[in-house]
């Protein structure tokens, strides 16, 4: 049997809750229908989507992310602003971006590419930018602009893991499971 994983940093608690609040200041400014919100406790940065993997596969991956999180430091990462994917013209998912200083992250999301190619897991080569995904629009037009005005105060934390996750898309959402979690050392 396959499963959905994919490479992600999980959100601390608290943070987790800062960003609720900035979404529960966009939901009075967005249309109230055709939006989903991500629910809290499901927000994360993803690193890298695997898509549907055997289980030989994903304990390939396993023992391969296992040496890349020994190979880094804890890091910094903030979040920047509100965007919009694909654009902020016609977005279709509200973002929240984030940075770490040095591009820690950048380096680790390219590393773990290397690694899943290895085991013949095509990875996105496109530019990518970190980020949290606060909001899918379903249909109908969102003025962005004074989405933009409803920014809150940009939190950071210090990032000591990443994790392997599968994803099990449900009529309600996806629910998403920890398979592995990635200590990186200190």
């Amino acid at each position: 049997m396959k499963r959905r994983v994919f490479l992600a940093i999980n959100l601390p608690k608290e943070i987790d809750k800062k960003i609720s609040t900035y979404c529960l200041k966009l939901a009075k400014r967005l249309p109230k229908k055709g939006i989903r919100f991500v629910e809290e406790g499901s927000r994360h940065i993803t690193l890298h989507f695997s898509g549907s993997q055997t289980e030989e596969k994903i304990k390939k991956v396993a023992i391969l992310m296992e040496g890349v999180a020994k190979q880094y430091t804890g890091f910094e990462i903030a979040t920047k602003k509100i965007t919009a994917f694909p654009n902020e013209k016609f977005p279709r998912i509200i973002v929240l971006s984030a940075k770490s200083r040095g591009e820690e992250i950048k380096k680790i999301r390219a590393n773990l590419g290397d690694e899943l190619n290895k085991i013949g897991i095509e990875t996105d080569a496109r530019s990518w930018e970190a980020h949290i995904s606060l909001a899918r629009i379903k249909f109908g037009k969102v003025d962005f602009a004074r989405i933009q005005k409803e920014v809150g105060e940009n939190v950071s934390w210090v990032v000591d893991s990443f994790d392997l996750v599968e994803s099990e898309l449900t009529t309600e959402g996806p629910i998403y499971k920890i398979i592995k979690k990635f200590l990186l050392s200190f």
